[in-house]
């Protein structure tokens, strides 16, 4: 199995802590969709801090997409980005980051030099969130970034 979907399956944060542990484990997926699930922060968070520790996933596109994921989350995907490379496609489409979230995934942005796309839209991002996120990718040609 390299692709996982469990999108709108009511999972929400209690249900994403086993999810973490599987996939903690796990190095055949390469892609996770999760998307609509209410997560939350806290599954948000559960889920990067397990892929992000986990010395054998291989995850390479991750779709947290209507997860009402605020800025919390939004740092514990910039840190897993950060450190794992091989995310290459990140959908983070209507969710509540902000500006404060915007700002830890610009940081990934440059630390993540294999990244190609970022879904942020209906993320409440506003003019300073969205400059930040444009501002990171300058010089990156090919790079699919939707505000």
């Amino acid at each position: 199995m390299t692709s996982l979907d469990l999108s709108w399956n009511k999972i929400a944060a209690e249900g994403a802590k086993p999810l973490a542990d599987a996939l903690r484990v796990t190095a055949s997926v390469t892609k996770v969709l999760v998307d609509h699930n209410k997560l939350g922060d806290q599954g948000t968070i559960a889920l990067c801090d397990a892929l992000r520790e986990s010395t054998v996933s291989k995850v390479q596109e991750l779709g947290l997409q209507g997860n009402q994921i605020g800025p919390n989350g939004a740092k514990a995907i910039a840190a897993l980005c950060a450190v794992k490379g091989s995310i290459t496609g990140l959908n983070l489409y209507y969710n509540k980051i902000g500006a404060e979230g915007a700002k830890p995934l610009a940081d990934a942005l440059s630390a993540n030099g294999s990244m190609t796309q970022l879904d942020v839209r209906f993320n409440i991002l506003g003019k300073e969130g969205a400059a930040v996120l444009s501002k990171a990718i300058e010089g990156r040609p090919g790079f699919n970034l939707m505000l």
